[in-house]
C-alpha cells in the first residue's frame, strides 16, 4: 500500500494537505498532492497505483488515455512551442513571425481551440474561402498550407498528436495562375543589379550586399 505523508515544512500542521508518491506505467515516480484527510489521501493513493497497475498489464490503453488527453489540450499551448522551436533552429524573426502569422490566421479563422480541434475540411474551406476574399493566388494559398501542415508534422514528430489532421489537403498548381510575369535580366539589368549591391551600405536577413 502507498504510504502517505506531510511535506516537512507541513508537519505537525493540522490542516495541512497530505501527499503521496507512486509509479506511473511508464516506470517514472511521481507525487500528488492529497487532502487535508488523511484517510480519503489514502483512498485516493490506492485508486492510483491500482489503475497504473492495470496500465502495466495492458488492461487499460495508457497511450490513448495521453493521447485523448493531448487533443483536448490547448492550441495555442503547442503553438508557443512550436515558434520557440523554430527560433531554436537559427531562423530570422521575420522568418518566424510570417510562418507563425500564417498559422495562426487559419487557426483562428477556423476556430480551433484544442488540437483536438485541427481538421481537413475547416482548413481547406477557410484558405479557399481566405484566398476567394482577399484575392491572392495559388502561390500564396499553398504557403499558407504548407505553414499549417508543417506544424502538424512538427506536432506529430513531438509525439503531441498521432497523425497529421490535415494531410491529403492538395496544394493548388501555382502555375496556372501566374500573377506577374517574370523575365530572364538582360546583361545590362545584371550589371547594374549586381553593382547595386556591392555599392550597398545595407544588410539584409543578416546579409551584405556583396554577400
Amino acid at each position: 500500500m502507498t504510504s502517505v505523508f506531510k511535506l516537512g515544512r507541513d508537519k505537525g500542521k493540522r490542516h495541512a494537505h497530505w501527499y503521496f508518491e507512486y509509479k506511473d506505467y511508464h516506470g517514472k515516480k511521481r507525487m500528488k498532492k492529497g487532502f487535508t484527510d488523511k484517510g480519503l489521501t489514502q483512498q485516493l493513493a490506492t485508486k492510483l497505483e491500482a489503475e497504473e497497475h492495470m496500465r502495466r498489464m495492458g488492461l487499460i490503453d495508457g497511450e490513448q488515455e495521453e493521447s485523448a488527453a493531448r487533443r483536448k489540450s490547448d492550441v495555442r499551448e503547442h503553438l508557443r512551442a512550436y515558434r520557440t522551436s523554430m527560433e531554436a533552429k537559427k531562423n530570422t524573426q521575420k522568418h518566424v513571425k510570417l510562418i507563425m502569422g500564417r498559422i495562426v490566421r487559419v487557426v483562428e479563422g477556423c476556430g480551433f481551440t484544442t488540437l483536438g480541434d485541427l481538421d481537413a475540411t475547416e482548413v481547406e474551406g477557410y484558405l479557399t474561402m481566405l484566398s476567394k476574399k482577399k484575392g491572392f493566388g495559388h502561390r500564396t494559398y499553398n504557403h499558407y498550407l504548407q505553414a499549417v501542415d508543417a506544424f502538424c508534422n512538427w506536432l506529430v514528430s513531438r509525439r503531441r498528436l498521432r497523425e497529421n489532421p490535415i494531410i491529403g489537403i492538395p496544394r493548388l498548381n501555382a502555375n496556372t495562375d501566374v500573377r506577374h510575369q517574370r523575365r530572364a535580366l538582360t546583361a545590362d539589368e545584371f550589371a547594374k543589379l549586381v553593382q547595386s549591391a556591392l555599392d550597398s551600405d545595407k544588410s539584409i536577413q543578416c546579409y551584405t550586399g556583396e554577400e
